[in-house]
């Protein structure tokens, strides 16, 4: 959020959402976490927090409420992994963890009489798929790249790093950057 101040700097929140289960949100918050310095990843779900795993677990209506009393005070990036709470606060970057194109989804189309799939997204998915800053396995503008990078106060090598491990390609890079 970028009106939330913690220690000397603006807390940055990244959400990570999906597609569904099995999507890579969990592999891509613990990578931005070991990439980006004074990272917190918080994970918003209904399945039971498991010991082996030591990223804190909300119940998956929380509010930002109520997790901000656990972040701890050096925080600079809060990473939540939660396709809901994006509708609740605005985060400094919205990444969408698609399913490949030839992965089959709960609801194949086949019950609406639909042949692609990927049209029987729920609504909601919709929503988060058409707001989010970046979407994995897709394309981004140079441009916009740049602009999440200053968003979240990170150099551009970074950026490209982040792109690289959500396998998006970068369209119309002039400087060659990406």
């Amino acid at each position: 959020m970028r009106d939330g101040r913690r220690g000397v700097g603006v807390l940055k929140t990244i959400v990570i959402a999906g597609a569904g289960s099995k999507t890579g949100k969990t592999t891509v918050a613990l990578f931005l976490e070991s990439l980006l310095p004074h990272s917190y990843v918080v994970k918003l779900g209904v399945r039971t927090e498991r010991q082996e795993n030591r990223i804190p677990l909300f119940p998956v209506d929380a509010d930002f409420s109520d997790i901000s009393d656990t972040i701890p005070p050096d925080t600079e990036y809060l990473i939540i992994e939660s396709g809901r709470i994006a509708k609740k606060i605005k985060p400094d970057c919205l990444i969408y963890m698609d399913l490949p194109e030839d992965a089959p989804t709960e609801d194949d189309g086949r019950a609406h009489g639909l042949e692609d799939p990927q049209r029987a997204r729920k609504e909601s998915t919709l929503w988060l798929l058409d707001t989010a800053d970046l979407v994995s396995g897709k394309k981004v503008s140079c441009q916009k790249a740049w602009e999440i990078a200053d968003r979240l106060a990170i150099q551009k090598i970074l950026m490209g790093k982040i792109l690289d491990f959500l396998k998006i390609k970068v369209k119309g890079c002039q400087l060659g950057l990406f």
